[in-house]
């Protein structure tokens, strides 16, 4: 009986750190995905998500050809302008409307760019992935 015992706790000990290991081989390549070959034109446009709480709202930013932006329905910072290098994403913009001026650069990894997706994570919080579509289907 004693033996039985040892046995299935060893099995089970193995088994979850066979799991372990998948997840965190997962989750290194989940945070390594990188979209490639990304070039200015992919990314122009107006890209909108809906307002969480406020299902017929939308907010998000708009990219124009010369790198300005603009900010869609978000009242407290305007977006000014805009980069990228590789699979970043930098919107550049300040602050509306509140007691206190500050200017700021959001710094976005691009996890996935299609026609009519757009994914990004802030690059301090690879795990808050936002999602945005393409507004009016128009690059």
């Amino acid at each position: 009986m004693r033996y039985n015992i040892i046995i299935l706790i060893i099995t089970l000990s193995f088994t979850l750190s066979c799991n372990q290991s998948v997840e965190r081989k997962n989750n290194i390549q989940s945070r390594t995905n990188k979209v490639e070959n990304i070039n200015h034109e992919q990314l122009i446009g107006s890209w909108v998500q809906t307002i969480p709480g406020l299902e017929d709202e939308n907010q998000g930013f708009v990219l124009n050809k010369d790198y300005t932006a603009q900010s869609i329905n978000i009242h407290t910072f305007k977006y000014d302008k805009w980069s990228f290098s590789k699979d970043t994403l930098f919107l550049s913009g300040h602050s509306q409307g509140v007691k206190e001026f500050g200017e700021n650069i959001d710094t976005m990894l691009i996890k996935k760019l299609n026609s009519k997706e757009l994914i990004i994570a802030p690059v301090n919080a690879r795990n808050l992935e936002e999602k945005y579509v393409r507004q009016n289907n128009n690059p």
